[in-house]
């Protein structure tokens, strides 16, 4: 399974060795660490 890793500066910068993002799979599922919703 192919993965890209996503990071932008105008999100927080991860607290720890793991990354912002990760879009996977065929469908391009995007797994998100360390964010939470905001309206």
């Amino acid at each position: 399974m192919a993965k890209e890793i996503i990071h932008t500066d105008a999100a927080p910068a991860a607290v720890g060795p793991y990354s912002q993002a990760v879009a996977a799979g065929p469908g391009r599922t995007i797994y998100l660490s360390g964010q939470i919703g905001f309206e």
